[in-house]
C-alpha cells in the first residue's frame, strides 16, 4: 500500500516520538512510508497533488488542523485516501472524525478503519491585498468577524509558546475592534440575515470541544450558519459564555440555520478565517462540495 506522510515540522518537533511510533507501526505492517516535510504555507496542498500523480494510495497528514486542511485541499476530488496523525494544538478534525490522539491507535484506524466519504465546504473570496478571487475548501468551519480578527492578529510564536491561551489573550485585546461592522448573509430562498460576527460550520466541534454549530456534520450536505446579531465587546462576552454553557443558539439575538449556499458581504473591511488559519476578507460565497474526500 503506497503511503506518504506529510509532516508539519513545527508540530513534528514537539511530537518526534509520536511520529516515530507511527512510522514503526506502519513498518511492522509491511508499509514503508515516504516522509515529506513542509517548509512554507501551501506546501501541504502542493505535496498532496504530487502524490496523486505518483499513484500514492494513502496520504497521512501529520500536524494540526491547518496541515490537514492544506493536504485535504490537494486531495479533493481524487481517489487517494486521507489519514490523520493528530499532532497539532487543537486537532479539531481528529475529534470530529473520532481519530485517537494516541499515535499507535491513530495509525491502526488508518490500517483497519473503513473509508468514509465526506462533504466539505467550498469558499470563494478576494485576497486581502486586492481584487483577485481565490477559491479553497474547508473541512471544519469558517469564522467571519471577531474570530477571524483574532486569527489575523495572533502571532505564530505566541501559539507555539502559549497554545490555546494565546487565542484567549488576543481575543481579549481585539474584541472591541472586530465586533462593530455589520454583516449581511444571503442564504437559501434569498433570505438575508444581519449580524456582527458568525461561524459557518461543516463540523460541530470548534476550537476543541466547543459546540458553536452543534448540528453540523462532515457527512451532511448543508452548511450550518450561526450568526451573532448584536455588536460590541459585552455582547461577544455574552455569546462566549453561551457557547461555554452550550446554550447560545437559544438566545434571541443568535440566528441558527442549515443552508446550502451563503453569500456574505459588509460595507466595511471584514476578515475571514478557515479551519483556524487567516484566509482573506469579504465579500465571500460559500457552498458544499459533495463527496469531496475519502477519510480513513
Amino acid at each position: 500500500m503506497k503511503t506518504t506522510i506529510i509532516i508539519n515540522p513545527i508540530a513534528g518537533k514537539r511530537n518526534y516520538r509520536n511520529i516515530k511510533k507511527a512510522i514503526n507501526v506502519l513498518r511492522s505492517n509491511g508499509i514503508i512510508p515516504e516522509i515529506r516535510e513542509t517548509t512554507r504555507r501551501g506546501d501541504g496542498e502542493i505535496f498532496a497533488q504530487e502524490e496523486i500523480k505518483k499513484g500514492t494510495e494513502i496520504v497521512i497528514a501529520a500536524g494540526g488542523d491547518g496541515t490537514v486542511n492544506e493536504i485535504a485541499n490537494g486531495l479533493v476530488g481524487s481517489s487517494v485516501k486521507l489519514g490523520v496523525l493528530p499532532i497539532g494544538i487543537a486537532n479539531v478534525f481528529s475529534l470530529e472524525a473520532q481519530i485517537p490522539s494516541d499515535p499507535v491507535l491513530a495509525i491502526n484506524v488508518i490500517l483497519e478503519g473503513l473509508p468514509t466519504i465526506i462533504n466539505i465546504g467550498h469558499i470563494r473570496l478576494r485576497k486581502e491585498s486586492g481584487e483577485e478571487e481565490i477559491k479553497s475548501h474547508f473541512l471544519l468551519m469558517v469564522g467571519i468577524g471577531f474570530d477571524a480578527g483574532v486569527v489575523r492578529e495572533i502571532k505564530r510564536s505566541k501559539i507555539s509558546k502559549w497554545g490555546k491561551a494565546a487565542y484567549i489573550f488576543t481575543g481579549m485585546r481585539v474584541v472591541s475592534k472586530y465586533t462593530q461592522s455589520q454583516l449581511y448573509f444571503k442564504i437559501d430562498q434569498g433570505k438575508t440575515i444581519k449580524g456582527y460576527s458568525a461561524v459557518i460550520g461543516k463540523a460541530h466541534y470548534y476550537g476543541g470541544r466547543f459546540l458553536v454549530t452543534p448540528h453540523a456534520s462532515l457527512i451532511d450536505d448543508s452548511l450550518d450558519l450561526c450568526v451573532f446579531q448584536s455588536k460590541g465587546a459585552w455582547n461577544m462576552v455574552k455569546y462566549a459564555w453561551g457557547i461555554l454553557k452550550a446554550k447560545h443558539i437559544t438566545y434571541t439575538d443568535v440566528y441558527y440555520c442549515k443552508t446550502k449556499e451563503i453569500e456574505v458581504s459588509s460595507p466595511n473591511e471584514v476578515f475571514i478565517q478557515a479551519d483556524g488559519d487567516f484566509f482573506g476578507r469579504l465579500p465571500a460565497y460559500l457552498s458544499v462540495k459533495k463527496d469531496a474526500l475519502t477519510v480513513l
